[in-house]
């Protein structure tokens, strides 16, 4: 999923995804304050962006899911590159504890190693219109988890409610798979890894954004924890796609294919921007509610662009995962205890 989603989860891609969270912190404001009516409409419009680069991102399916990645993380990388050199040479810094970049490379670790490179493998086994819904489900969860341990967040009886509905959604949806796998030639064990992969993923999601989350609470601003985010992608996987897929590989992936993964990469960037400034006047309700958008935009498209199998199973969960983020959708903003003091030095 879209990172996305990344900074907003509590799960949330996503992705780079990826990826809009439960229990956000409203980031840094980057732009001129807007009003309620246009922060919804970015919400909305933000909502559509995930989904356009999850639909590329399916498109992409057949690739190396690692090149994939490595691809989609470039615009990140490269559209906040400048926000950060104007930061620096304002004079702001980057990072005002050092346990907070250690602390936000972890996390971009495991949302670009494991959540983003199985969320891209899951989407040729189960396909768009499950690995959507498993994936928040599953962000929701950890997100709970995650917080509570490095947050000090409180798990409200809402939560909980909300929490059992989606690991009934997870289950169904997870039973489901296997007649709603986008090939008939899968065995079940490769049907059975495409459903772990995604719940991974959600798993992987919820944890950077939980990082993210951390370093935005120290003070970082949300262009730097982006920009790392996208070098950490970038060369990481870079690396590893070149081993893995070699020169040949490469040259054989034709120009569409790498339009497609850059596409993929500058709608995650534009939805995430747009979530962003949209924090600044909207609640946490409206993000939760944006997640309930993307699931059903995620099932639509699965079906109608992808042709993807509906099923009775899948019906039952996405509308389980629908009733569970509403449910959270209703709870207030979490309360957050204060980071300890660290003795660390500005970097």
């Amino acid at each position: 999923m879209s990172s996305t989603n990344e900074t907003l989860s509590q799960p949330l891609e996503t992705s780079e995804a990826t990826v809009a969270a439960a229990n956000a912190i409203p980031p840094q404001p980057i732009a001129a304050p807007i009003s309620y009516t246009v922060g919804v409409i970015y919400c909305l419009l933000a909502a559509v962006g995930y989904t356009l680069a999850n639909i590329a991102l399916r498109q992409a399916s057949d690739l190396d899911p690692i090149l994939v990645t490595a691809a989609k993380a470039v615009p990140t990388m490269v559209g906040m590159a400048p926000g950060v050199f104007l930061l620096w040479n304002r004079g702001v810094v980057l990072a005002p504890q050092r346990s907070a970049i250690g602390y936000l490379i972890a996390g971009c670790l495991v949302g670009q190693f494991v959540g983003n490179c199985s969320f891209q493998y899951s989407l040729s086994i189960v396909g768009l219109a499950l690995a959507v819904p498993i994936t928040l489900g599953t962000m929701v969860i950890g997100g709970a988890i995650f917080g509570r341990i490095f947050l000090g967040e409180r798990v409200t009886t809402r939560s909980v409610i909300a929490i059992v509905v989606l690991i009934l959604a997870t289950a169904i949806l997870s039973l489901g798979s296997g007649r709603s796998a986008v090939r008939d030639d899968l065995t079940p064990l490769q049907i059975a890894s495409g459903v772990i992969a995604v719940s991974i993923s959600g798993l992987a999601f919820s944890f950077l954004g939980t990082m993210v989350r951390r370093s935005l609470l120290s003070g970082m601003a949300v262009a730097t924890t982006m920009f790392v985010s996208g070098l950490i992608g970038t060369f990481g996987l870079s690396t590893i796609a070149l081993m893995r897929v070699g020169p040949e590989g490469l040259a054989a992936t034709t120009a569409n294919q790498w339009l497609v993964m850059l596409a993929a990469g500058l709608f995650n960037l534009i939805a995430f921007f747009l979530l962003t400034v949209a924090l600044q006047v909207v609640s946490v309700v409206v993000v939760n509610l944006l997640n309930v958008t993307q699931v059903a935009m995620a099932a639509i498209a699965g079906v109608l662009i992808f042709h993807e199998r509906i099923t009775q199973s899948m019906v039952i969960g996405v509308s389980l995962t629908i009733i569970g983020l509403m449910v959270l959708g209703k709870r207030k903003t979490p309360r957050t205890k204060p980071l300890v003091s660290e003795s660390d030095e500005p970097t």
